[in-house]
């Protein structure tokens, strides 16, 4: 659900056009008819905070009691909405890695990261990848529904850090505070049916239970990014090739940028993750596509 925006077609929501066309007129106290408030919202957009009073005002004065169940979702995919909504912008971060990570993997990660900064310049998410990432050999390509094959499931590739509180792609809550990022594939099973075509994720992971290199093994992985977000499930950032026209791909060392797919709303950031390749002097850049804002549609 899209409220308002300024970018694209949107989606419709069952908000967008209120009164007599979406919602339909309601009793009046003088026993005859009073019109709905119109909570039209694509001329101008308006804070979360505003439609949100516009909502609950409208549930208290008892308008449209009928309505009630599709206000309460309005309510509940409010924040998602106006977060994937907004713009975003990446710039590099000539900032060392956060002093919260243990040192073995401080070591590990690029001495600079990249800052993602919303249409008002607030962080949102600030990140680090690793120097070198071992990789299995040269990108190639995806193999079936995987993006990134040279990646082993479970291997470091980064850390991130919520300035204030995140979302991962579930639009699980994550706290603010410091994560390491690892590798991990989706499992192949009817729970993650239709979720998305490829299974690379970035998992997040509380840096308390994170002070080592080494490959994790998925189990142990999906426990412990589960204590990110306080739930059962772990805490994923979905990974997706850079797009066709953004100047990046395999051996590509782009400069950053923000991509934004109206269809999905969702922004990912797009930078090249540098890989130890046996045989190769020097790294070898795969441009990644990380999805910090918007959420899995199903």
């Amino acid at each position: 659900m899209v409220l308002g925006g300024s970018s694209g077609n949107p989606p419709r929501s069952p908000l967008r056009e209120g009164g007599k066309e979406d919602i339909g007129d309601v009793p009046g106290k003088g026993g005859g008819r009073e019109t709905a408030p119109d909570l039209t919202l694509a001329s101008a957009p308006l804070s979360s905070a505003s439609i949100t009073f516009l909502l609950r005002t409208w549930i208290q004065t008892g308008h449209c009691m009928r309505c009630n169940r599709v206000i309460v979702l309005a309510l509940a995919l409010l924040p998602t909405a106006v977060r994937a909504q907004e713009s975003y912008k990446i710039e590099v971060l000539k900032e060392g890695p956060p002093g919260a990570l243990a040192d073995a993997v401080k070591q590990e990660l690029d001495a600079q990261g990249y800052r993602v900064v919303d249409d008002q310049g607030k962080s949102y998410a600030e990140f680090w990848l690793r120097a070198k990432v071992p990789a299995k050999g040269k990108p190639a390509g995806p193999q079936g529904a995987v993006l990134f094959p040279v990646l082993a499931e479970g291997e470091l590739i980064g850390a991130l850090r919520f300035p204030g509180e995140g979302h991962d792609y579930r639009d699980q809550t994550i706290p603010k505070g410091v994560y390491t990022l690892r590798y991990g594939l989706q499992p192949v099973n009817g729970d993650h049916l239709g979720v998305s075509t490829y299974r690379d994720y970035a998992l997040l992971v509380p840096v308390a239970k994170d002070k080592a290199t080494e490959d994790l093994p998925p189990k142990r992985l999906e426990g412990q990014s589960a204590e990110s977000a306080g739930t059962n499930h772990p805490a994923i950032l979905m990974l997706l090739a850079a797009p066709q026209g953004s100047g990046s791909g395999a051996g590509s060392a782009s400069a950053p940028s923000m991509v934004h797919d109206e269809a999905l709303n969702t922004w990912g950031a797009v930078v090249p993750l540098n890989l130890a390749v046996k045989g190769q002097a020097g790294a070898v850049p795969m441009s990644i596509q990380l999805i910090l804002v918007g959420m899995a549609m199903n």
